[in-house]
């Protein structure tokens, strides 16, 4: 399974340049689509461009561009149609937005502009060969899609950038800058934590979520750096990444389930330890399963990102479900706590992990309301920000100086004494472990 997966993280990505090869039956066939911006015109007029270099022994190859937008020429309804076979290649070609279309002379470079200015737009571009009996045959290509951009030092941020993805560069720059300043507090205080022997287990697990998503934001930071300067980024490095994020969101999950039955805060034994393990492994191999069957079985010409696909929204149900588990847990267990103060942190915590768990499937929700070039970069803000609120929250209650106020993170001097002293080794002793 670990081969498929490190396989797959060097896969194609979401890029601005395309290349390979096309050897099919089928005369129409989906190669690439970009976003352009509607924020600058160069100095004649246009708002981006494509270009295309294609080898090929066809003389009738055509590459044709397909808008997303209402009515005819749509790219919605043309790629239904193609999908249910009712049109001929012909009749798909003559579908097209007017002048959309380029003749393919092999080794030949050319050139396709894009000039509308009312909002950005995806375009969709095909492959079609309708009078070569025997289908498609390109023996390379290369695409690349180039947005115009403002001459200065942020050039390289917009050139390559399909819209919806503008931003999200320095986005995870200053992210990555942030997250070094709270990685860099938590692990004081976790030095500190471990010095009086209260390494606890919640704690660890807040630092694996953490280095989780820090070594995502970094692989995203590398990737998208990497990206505007050759309009590829790695792959590989994006691929991990994701898969890291998510293993990250499962690892704070548990977290949360874990407190939420009042594990070393109102009792010091685990119910339902078993159950709680074996879910957290059901689901850490469901999330591989999606991981890699989004990779291979995402259909990019009908999918505008990650969340508008079957395996983004299985992730959502789950979510949910695990949030509706943990609201039922913590409800349940603070009915049991009757310290004030521990009631109260029960109140708190639940209803910030509530508002952590809802807030992305709401707001993917929302984002089926939003125009298509604005969904992306819209729901990953959100999903950036309320993670690092999240950071925020959990540093703070495992500080030194606070932990001791809920948690049970030592053992008690008789249990030291006997477990040979008070050592980061006998933090555990008074509470189940995992």
């Amino acid at each position: 399974m670990w081969f498929v997966l490190f396989s797959l993280l060097l896969s194609t990505c979401y890029s601005a340049v395309y290349t390979g090869e096309l050897k099919t039956s089928d005369h129409w066939r989906f190669l690439a689509k970009f976003c352009f911006s509607n924020h600058f015109n160069d100095e004649n007029g246009h708002l981006g461009v494509m270009h295309y270099n294609v080898s090929t022994p066809s003389t009738t190859l055509k590459l044709v561009m397909y808008l997303d937008t209402a009515g005819e020429g749509s790219w919605d309804r043309v790629y239904s149609d193609w999908k249910r076979g009712n049109f001929t290649c012909q009749d798909l070609v003559n579908m097209r937005r007017t002048g959309a279309i380029a003749n393919v002379r092999s080794g030949k470079p050319g050139s396709m502009y894009t000039t509308q200015s009312v909002h950005p737009y995806y375009w969709f571009l095909v492959a079609a060969d309708c009078d070569r009996p025997f289908g498609l045959d390109v023996d390379s290509y290369r695409i690349e899609f180039l947005n115009s951009a403002p001459q200065s030092s942020q050039e390289k941020w917009y050139l390559q950038f399909s819209y919806d993805q503008q931003g999200l560069g320095q986005g995870y720059i200053f992210l990555f800058v942030l997250y070094t300043i709270i990685m860099g507090i938590h692990i004081y205080g976790v030095f500190q934590l471990h010095k009086i022997g209260s390494y606890h287990t919640l704690v660890k697990f807040t630092t694996l979520g953490f280095t989780l998503l820090y070594s995502a934001t970094f692989f995203y930071m590398i990737h998208y750096s990497m990206y505007a300067d050759n309009g590829l980024g790695s792959p590989g490095l994006e691929g991990f990444a994701l898969f890291l994020t998510m293993l990250s969101q499962l690892v704070f999950m548990f977290l949360c389930i874990l407190i939420s039955k009042g594990w070393t805060i109102t009792t010091n034994h685990l119910a339902q330890s078993l159950a709680i393990k074996s879910v957290m492994i059901v689901l850490f191999v469901l999330y591989v399963a999606l991981f890699i069957w989004d990779y291979v079985g995402r259909d990019p010409a009908s999918t505008i990102y990650f969340w508008d696909s079957p395996v983004g929204y299985i992730i959502i149900v789950v979510r949910v479900g695990i949030m509706i588990w943990f609201m039922w847990s913590i409800t349940e267990t603070y009915k049991m706590e009757e310290e004030a103060l521990k009631r109260k942190f029960y109140v708190i915590f639940g209803s910030l992990a509530a508002w952590w768990f809802a807030l992305l499937p709401l707001f993917v929700l929302v984002a089926l309301g939003l125009s298509d070039w604005n969904r992306f970069r819209t729901v990953t803000g959100i999903t950036l920000f309320i993670d690092s609120v999240g950071l925020v929250v959990l540093v703070g209650m495992f500080w030194p100086s606070r932990i001791e106020n809920f948690f049970t993170v030592r053992p008690t001097p008789l249990q030291a004494t006997m477990m040979g002293g008070n050592s980061a080794d006998t933090a555990a002793g008074n509470y189940d472990s995992l």
